[in-house]
């Protein structure tokens, strides 16, 4: 590592292509990334090292390299060798979820919604639970669109009064919907 003295190492990742290994250091303070430093150790013991300055960037220019580097890494055949961080930052990123998070999965099922926001159920029944939600919406939010469906068909309908009856019908039914991912806001 770089000795650094005003910050300290929040994370370091290496990546390993078989032969060579490249290690990416993040420094700074807690929630301010000052610099990172990339170092690739080749197998004929080569050693390349690069400091980029994140000291007067904002967030999103960080997110851009990280994204950027680890995009590089999967072209060159590199894989993750080692990030010891890895769940402490894991669980952080639950601990800051919140019921408006959930709002785009509402109508999966919860272990799908997990799986796909990379948690496990515990985690969204927790945030649910703290938030004052009883229940996952799912087959609540299915259920009214099986309704609406139905309802659908009888828009082509030759009677009016089973037509505008239809109409009020997914309305109202369209309303409940609105209330249930309000109520994830």
């Amino acid at each position: 590592p770089i000795p650094c003295i005003c910050c300290q190492v929040l994370r370091e990742i290496t990546h390993f292509n078989g032969l060579d290994v490249k290690r990416l250091e993040i420094h700074g303070k807690l929630g301010i990334i000052t610099h990172v430093v990339v170092a690739k150790f080749e197998f004929d013991s080569h050693q390349d090292r690069q400091i980029i300055d994140f000291s007067r960037r904002g967030s999103t220019s960080v997110k851009r390299f990280l994204l950027q580097y680890f995009h590089t890494c999967e072209e060159e055949g590199y894989f993750l060798l080692q990030d010891p961080l890895s769940s402490f930052y894991e669980r952080e990123r639950t601990r800051n979820l919140k019921v408006k998070d959930l709002k785009d999965y509402l109508d999966l099922p919860m272990e799908e919604a997990a799986r796909k926001m990379n948690v496990c159920p515990t985690v969204i029944k927790k945030i649910c639970r703290k938030s004052g939600v009883e229940r996952w919406p799912h087959r609540k939010i299915k259920s009214i669109e099986a309704k609406i469906s139905k309802k659908l068909q009888k828009l082509c309908s030759i009677d009016e009064r089973e037509r505008e009856s239809a109409r009020a019908d997914i309305d109202m039914y369209k309303r409940e919907l609105d209330m249930i991912y309000q109520e994830y806001s």
